[in-house]
């Protein structure tokens, strides 16, 4: 959560650059303010789209505080409301019982484990 502001390429609400072999699953950002320079994105910055490129699925920001800045990618993170993120059924293939927990009029935070 806040704002993110940088002056280089390659900007995003919640990682600036994933390539290759990496892998981002079961996230979030509710970033309210992102800048940079040339690409600028609400959720990744620059998404390496080479076959195989990076495993991402899972993935959400918060679009009613920051809408998609040149079109962030769908299909592997997901723009969702406030109201929407703040209730579990909107969130595909996450744990509810055992790693997360949404609050009343909150997002997702992890269940406090051992």
């Amino acid at each position: 959560m806040g704002s993110v502001t940088a002056s280089m390429d390659n900007i995003g609400g919640f990682v600036g650059r994933i390539f290759i072999g990496a892998t981002l699953s079961y996230n979030y950002s509710r970033a309210i303010f992102v800048t940079g320079g040339s690409v600028v994105h609400a959720f990744v910055g620059f998404d390496d789209p080479t076959p195989p490129g990076a495993t991402m699925n899972n993935n959400y920001w918060d679009k009613s505080l920051i809408p998609d800045i040149d079109g962030s990618p769908t299909t592997r993170y997901m723009g969702l409301t406030t109201a929407e993120m703040e209730n579990s059924v909107n969130y595909t293939g996450w744990d509810f019982t055992n790693t997360w927990r949404v609050i009343v009029g909150g997002a997702p935070e992890l269940i406090n484990t051992p």
